[in-house]
C-alpha cells in the first residue's frame, strides 16, 4: 500500500503560461512548461534534497526548521525513483 499525495505543493500558473510548483513542506520550487514536467523537476529536486539531508542527517534532523522534513526525506530515499516521487506530488 502506497500513500498517495505525500508531497503536497502549491501550483502557480505564470504569466508566460509555465507552471511553478512549490513544496508545502520542503524548501524546493521548480518551474516548467507543463504541470507534468514541473512535477518531474520537483521530484528531482526532492530526491536531491533528501540525499543531501541524509548525508548530514545528524545536523539537519536536529535543526528546528528542518527536523519536520525527516519523513519526506526517508520516503524520497526509499523510493529513489523520480517517476514514483512525481506520482506522489499533488497540488
Amino acid at each position: 500500500y502506497m500513500i498517495k499525495d505525500i508531497f503536497k505543493c502549491k501550483k502557480y500558473v505564470e504569466e508566460d503560461g509555465t507552471i511553478t510548483l512549490s513544496s508545502d513542506v520542503l524548501d524546493v520550487v521548480e518551474n516548467a512548461a507543463t504541470e507534468r514536467e514541473a512535477k518531474i523537476e520537483l521530484a528531482k529536486s526532492i530526491l536531491d534534497y533528501a540525499k543531501d539531508f541524509y548525508e548530514d542527517y545528524d545536523y539537519w534532523s536536529s535543526a528546528p526548521n528542518r527536523k519536520g522534513h525527516v519523513p519526506y526525506v526517508f520516503k524520497a530515499i526509499l523510493l529513489n525513483d523520480i517517476s514514483k516521487i512525481a506520482e506522489l506530488i499533488s497540488c
